[in-house]
Order: C-alpha cells, then sequence, then structure tokens
C-alpha cells in the first residue's frame, strides 16, 4: 500500500497485515518481528530501506468496522518488480545481464557477511525505484540460522536439498537461486520447472544430458542463442546438486563469465528505463485514461501475447514458460471508482 508521511510528504510503501487470531497470532507476531529485525541490520544500496514500523494500529475497513493491523514503512520503489522487465520485447544485452548480476552478487554477499539468508529470492522480490536501481525486499523467510529445516521459498527457484525438505545451508541455497535468475536474465524464461529428478530440464543439465539442454534453450522463445563455455561453467557451477559442490560468491567473483565487460550503470538504466516507458506507453499514465480504453489496450496486449506464446509452443514445444509462481491465471479489472479512499480501505481490510 502506498502512503505519505503527513510532515515531511515522504511516499513509502507500507506492508500491511491484519492482526490474526489468538491461534495464529504468536506465528504472524514472530514472522513480522523478524522481519522488522532484518530489515533494521540491513542497510545497503540494494536493499529496501527500512522507514518504521507498527505492530498495533487500528483502522476503519470498507464495511465501517474497527479493525486492528500492523505494518512496515518503507522505502517506495515506484517501477516496480524487476520480474516486470525481464519478458519484454528487447532482450538485455550480455554486458547489461551482468551489470545486475553484479549487482545482486554484491547485495548476497553483504546480506551473508551479516549473517542473513534471503530464502525466497525471485525477481518478484527485486524491486525498482525511481532512479532504477535494484531493491531486494521481502525478507519474511531471512534466516540467521545456518543449518535449518523445511521448504521456504518459490518451487522455481527452490534448490534441490529445499525441495527435498531436508536440513540444509540457506546461504547455499540463496545462491542456487540466484543462478535461476541469471539463467532468466540471459534468456527471458526458466532453465527448468522445478529443480527435482523428475523434472527433464534439471535432469539434462545435472549431466544426463547436458549438451541437449544448451541445444534446447538455444532456440527458445524463438529466438536463437548462443551460449559461451564461461557462461555454461558458471551457471553449472551455481545449479551443482550437491551443495558442497557449488560455486562460493568468492568463486563466482573469480570467474571468467562475471570478469568479462560490464555495461555502465547509465547503459543498464537505460534498459529498464525504455522498458518501463513501453509498459506505460501501453497501459497509459493518466488518470483521464477511460476505463474503456484502457481494457482495450490490455485486452491487445493479451491477445498478442497469447498468439506469441502459443505459436513458439507450436514451433518448439520445448521452452520453459516464464510465467509467475501459480497455477491460477491472473485475471486484472479495471474499475472506475469516485473516491479512492475506497480502495486503500478495502487493502487494508482484506
Amino acid at each position: 500500500m502506498l502512503a505519505e508521511h503527513i510532515e515531511t510528504g515522504e511516499k513509502v510503501a507500507l506492508k500491511v497485515m491484519k492482526n490474526g487470531k489468538s491461534h495464529q497470532k504468536s506465528s504472524d507476531d514472530n514472522m513480522f518481528n523478524d522481519e522488522v529485525c532484518v530489515l533494521k541490520d540491513l542497510v545497503h544500496p540494494n536493499i529496501l530501506g527500512y522507514k518504521d514500523h507498527c505492530n498495533n494500529f487500528k483502522v476503519t475497513n470498507a464495511f465501517g468496522k474497527l479493525i486492528q493491523v500492523k505494518f512496515i514503512a518503507l522505502e517506495y520503489a515506484e517501477n516496480g518488480e524487476f520480474f516486470e522487465y525481464l519478458a519484454t520485447e528487447e532482450r538485455m544485452s550480455e554486458e547489461v545481464v551482468r551489470y545486475f548480476f553484479h549487482t545482486i552478487i554484491d547485495a548476497i554477499e553483504y546480506m551473508h557477511t551479516q549473517g542473513y539468508a534471503h530464502r525466497d529470492i525471485k525477481p518478484e522480490n527485486m524491486l525498482v525505484d525511481k532512479e532504477f536501481n535494484l531493491k531486494f525486499a521481502d525478507f519474511g523467510f531471512s534466516t540467521k540460522e545456518k543449518i535449518i529445516g523445511g521448504r521456504r521459498g518459490t518451487l522455481g527457484y527452490m534448490a534441490p536439498e529445499v525441495h527435498a525438505g531436508i536440513e540444509h545451508d540457506p546461504k547455499k541455497a540463496d545462491l542456487f537461486s540466484i543462478a535461476v535468475i541469471l539463467f532468466i536474465m540471459m534468456t527471458q524464461h526458466c532453465p527448468f520447472t522445478k529443480a527435482i529428478p523428475s523434472d527433464k530440464y534439471y535432469k539434462a543439465v545435472m549431466g544426463s544430458d547436458i549438451d541437449q539442454f544448451w541445444q534446447l534453450h538455444s532456440n527458445s522463445n524463438g529466438k536463437q542463442k548462443e551460449f559461451s563455455d564461461s557462461f555454461k561453467t558458471l551457471f553449472g557451477g551455481m545449479i551443482a546438486m550437491r551443495p558442497e559442490d557449488r560455486l562460493t560468491i568468492n568463486d563466482i567473483k573469480e570467474s571468467e563469465w562475471y570478469n568479462l565487460p560490464v555495461a555502465t550503470p547509465e547503459e543498464a538504466k537505460a534498459h529498464l528505463k525504455k522498458a518501463r516507458e513501453v509498459e506505460l506507453s501501453l497501459f497509459g499514465n493518466s488518470e483521464n485514461v477511460s476505463e474503456k480504453e484502457v481494457c482495450s489496450e490490455s485486452q491487445q496486449k493479451c491477445s498478442k501475447a497469447s498468439r506469441t506464446t502459443k505459436s513458439i509452443q507450436e514451433e518448439s514445444g520445448k521452452d520453459v514458460i516464464m510465467r509467475r509462481n501459480s497455477d491460477q491465471e491472473y485475471i486484472t479489472k479495471y474499475v472506475q471508482v469516485t473516491d479512492p479512499e475506497i480502495l486503500v480501505d478495502a487493502v487494508a481490510w482484506f
């Protein structure tokens, strides 16, 4: 939820959670307090900044009922999720990919040095601020435990030991997730569906048919690609099945691919800015755009995307299609309201 400081006018993002009933309140409070502690501890240019928090705040919901919520006030990253920039028409150059990969590695190295593992690294949890800087967000699963059990994270980015639910080093699992993101930045789609033996793509990249894996992905999304040996070596080393065989952060930083030419910050941000401008041109950035016009533009875009995806699948049948982590379709309904506060109340109530 977007909010504004009454005295300073500073815009902040509020992460609002309804206070749970007694049987779940303790668990919710622990997760909330843990995230607040993490955000206070981690101060880095590429981590979303902590502003304030409140454990018990009373608001009136859309139905006029007084309810209690808790919230964390965070730095506002107005240019959305990094995910939205990875499936645009124009693919990132390898130099731009390398710039953002360096940014990600730098932020993760800082987190790990401070003792924290993120445990849910994915493009949806990386935000883009006003100046098109990348910011890590959503530390609800973060931990300082050196060895931990359980399955936390998002299926497509989970390391095999996390899928298996066995005790593991969460920092090594973080690096596996980053490798998946690196692959997506290079190709605009996922390397595999899940890091489990039954997934044919993961099975292939683990060595049973590694040449076939790279051949499949060399013509993904209808675009011919070539992968350098240095990239293959880096990616393969980061997603090794056995955590102890994976590259460390130092190994990554010393790898050949990592040390090839890198785009300047201006060049990398220009790529994101261009993608953002295209998005705004499609959906509009004016309050005067009518519901009919917005719906029409949205339907045209969705129709084009649907035709493109269908034609690609018919041509190759090989791609691991990039989509959000949900089995449900995402449906957007555009509405007009006379008072935007109605929407704010509804979100707080929900």
